[in-house]
């Protein structure tokens, strides 16, 4: 699955919304991070479900607000599941995801979504989701 490609999902109180959708009506960065499959290798489904109540907990336990959200692929049936918390610096939710063994994060704004490498910060352009 190529990060550039992932179709990506929050659950909100009105549906699912793109993060960059998100981040339009609350005028603040979204950043999506998960637990499951550090360092993009593959884990049990149990590993997965451990791993993502562990980030729930540290969101909790550090008053972050957060949505369930989800990367997939449209050609496959890879899918990862995550949280979308808003309001994050960038370097914040690198942190974040490095703590959980992520490769990268993403980060959306109001007009566009970006892949941050968690080891150096580089970003990579997924291109804008609204009125594409």
């Amino acid at each position: 699955m190529a990060w550039v490609g992932a179709v990506l999902e929050v659950e909100t109180d009105r549906g699912v919304l793109h993060p960059e959708v998100l981040a339009a009506r609350s005028g603040l960065l979204a950043h999506l991070v998960t637990a499951q499959n550090p360092a993009a290798l593959s884990q049990s489904e149990e590993r997965n479900a451990q791993a993502d109540a562990e980030l729930s907990a540290a969101l909790i336990e550090a008053g972050l607000s957060a949505f369930r959200a989800r990367g997939k692929d449209a050609a496959s049936s890879w899918s990862e599941e995550g949280f979308c918390i808003l309001g994050l610096s960038r370097d914040q939710a690198i942190e974040l995801g490095r703590r959980f063994g992520q490769l990268a994060i993403y980060e959306s704004s109001a007009t566009s979504t970006l892949i941050i490498v968690c080891s150096d910060g580089r970003e990579i352009s997924v291109g804008g989701q609204l009125g594409a």
